[in-house]
């Protein structure tokens, strides 16, 4: 598949990855695309569109995050979730969940200093960073502009 950039792409650095025994080297550009190898822009089979779309779940922890504000640790997030999706959910997957946010750059977590009312263990604390609130705003969008076409569809007459 061939990808046309409608705008001009910057090389902005790049990083590496092991795939393997393969390393491979990958190429930061602007506008959030990413390239395998160097390229210009007019062979761009290379580049590819960086699509991190947020799924249902993903949202609530974002928002719980969110909603909880300096109190966002792992089990206040959990609890916030099941409120925001009117369902029990097994803490483990929030856990995941945040563990994934933080890996795609939306989250960011700390631990505090250990407490004795919680036998010497620290609570691990979360905060939504500035590309969470970008996902969860294209999503947002993206969820409006479904409803949107729900509602101004024009859908055949049904029968018997």
């Amino acid at each position: 598949m061939r990808i046309t950039p409608t705008r001009n792409l910057i090389f902005t650095g790049h990083f590496n990855i092991t795939l393997g025994e393969e390393k491979i080297r990958i190429y930061k550009l602007s506008k959030n695309y990413v390239a395998k190898q160097p390229c210009l822009l007019d062979n761009v089979e290379t580049i590819m569109k960086k699509t991190d779309a947020l799924g249902q779940f993903e949202q609530l922890v974002l928002t719980a995050v969110l909603l909880c504000g300096e109190k966002a640790y792992g089990m206040a997030v959990h609890e916030k979730v099941e409120e925001l999706g009117e369902r029990r959910v097994k803490l483990p997957s929030v856990y995941v969940t945040l563990d994934r946010l933080e890996e795609k750059g939306y989250v960011k977590s700390w631990l505090a200093d250990p407490t004795p009312e919680r036998g010497g263990r620290r609570k691990r604390y979360f905060r939504l960073l500035a590309a969470g609130e970008r996902a969860m705003a294209e999503s947002g969008a993206t969820a409006q502009r479904i409803l949107d076409s729900w509602r101004t569809a024009k859908w055949p007459s049904r029968t018997k």
